[in-house]
């Protein structure tokens, strides 16, 4: 995998995936550790076809905001799903269980990928830091680059300033156009938000 990234903090990150594995199932809470290799794995991110779409959701089984944002959170879900879109829920806590986050999708009626990140490799690879937090990728030229990365609304403006209900809803509609206007590029689309939630607890390496 090659992973090009600019000092930006919302800059676009670029990447190819260069090896394909089987398709990942929906059911399945895939664990990627430091022990994992391509082989272990069936590829969350293929190198993507023209015009493909897809979206990365990093959040957590006990982050209130992410928890309060799972009427959202559903929304987008299902709409990728109608868009025929891959949606990915990532969970990048090392001390969460399978078993937590397999509740936390019942619970919460989610849908899609679920991968627990308990060596926080994607983490790294995202520069993610807060959950929830979002990205929207689009396919340009055989790869994936973000179009969208942030909040998933705002619902909170800022840490313990909670709206009584959203008022923008920038993944929902950055999904929304990624799909119907192929053609679109970063430049074009220059939106990111800052992600408002629980701090990721990074290993110290």
């Amino acid at each position: 995998m090659d992973l090009l990234k600019s000092s930006n903090n919302y800059s676009l990150i670029l990447f190819i995936i260069t090896f394909f594995l089987p398709a990942c199932s929906t059911e399945k809470i895939i664990l990627f550790d430091k022990n994992s290799t391509k082989k272990d794995f069936c590829s969350l991110l293929d190198s993507p076809k023209k015009n493909d779409v897809a979206v990365v959701l990093f959040t957590s089984v006990d982050c209130p905001i992410a928890n309060r944002m799972s009427p959202e959170i559903r929304k987008c879900q299902n709409l990728a799903s109608d868009l025929n879109i891959k949606f990915i829920n990532i969970y990048p806590s090392t001390n969460t269980k399978q078993k937590e986050i397999s509740s936390h999708k019942k619970n919460y009626l989610l849908k899609g990928t679920f991968l627990h990140d308990s060596d926080q490799k994607w983490a790294s690879l995202f520069n993610a830091t807060i959950t929830p937090e979002c990205f929207v990728l689009i396919e340009k030229n055989q790869r994936w680059e973000v179009l969208y990365q942030g909040r998933v609304c705002n619902l909170y403006p800022a840490l313990g300033r909670p709206l009584n209900k959203a008022s923008t809803h920038e993944l929902y509609d950055s999904i929304k156009l990624a799909k119907e206007k192929p053609d679109i590029t970063k430049n074009m689309y220059p939106q990111n938000t800052k992600a408002v939630g629980c701090q990721i607890e990074l290993i110290k390496k």
